[in-house]
């Protein structure tokens, strides 16, 4: 019990001064709505058993997070209908174009940042064994990075 009511501390902690942390580097635009601690906190990983995804037929309606190549912690709704939401830096966005969609073992997923970074692009391999999906990105700036993520299931 001690330990949970430390990771929880501590997920807060960090919630909280993610939430304070500038907008990725030259972002433009605003997020649709600003998440509070609990909903962070929600988005990090926990005794709860999760539900296996097999294939990614079965991805809809489930939260992966990780961290990027960068060093950002970065969570993903894959929702249904093929739309997907984004949480970074503690605030919440979903844009009309960030979209994910499955063929086989890889999902492909598009998120607009804007400003310097312009639209990213993850193709990611599927590891149901692992329960882990690792993509490298590319973005749509001439100037933005291009990197790796990791991501694992997280409770939604």
């Amino acid at each position: 019990m001690k330990a949970a009511l430390a990771a929880a501390v501590v997920v807060a902690l960090t919630a909280t001064a993610c939430a304070s942390s500038p907008a990725p580097p030259g972002s433009t635009t605003s997020p649709v709505s600003s998440t509070s601690a609990s909903d962070e906190a929600s988005a990090s990983p926990t005794a709860e058993a999760l539900p296996r995804v097999e294939t990614l037929s079965e991805i809809a309606g489930t939260r992966w997070g990780g961290r990027d190549s960068e060093g950002d912690s970065v969570t993903f709704d894959f929702e249904e209908g093929g739309q997907l939401t984004y949480f970074s830096f503690g605030e919440r966005y979903s844009r009309e174009g960030d979209t994910w969609s499955a063929d086989g073992d890889t999902l492909t997923w598009l998120v607009t940042f804007g400003g310097p970074y312009g639209t990213c692009t993850y193709v990611g391999a599927f590891d149901a064994a692992a329960q882990t999906i690792s993509a490298p990105y590319t973005c749509s700036a001439s100037d933005a990075p291009s990197g790796t993520i990791e991501l694992e299931q997280r409770p939604g």
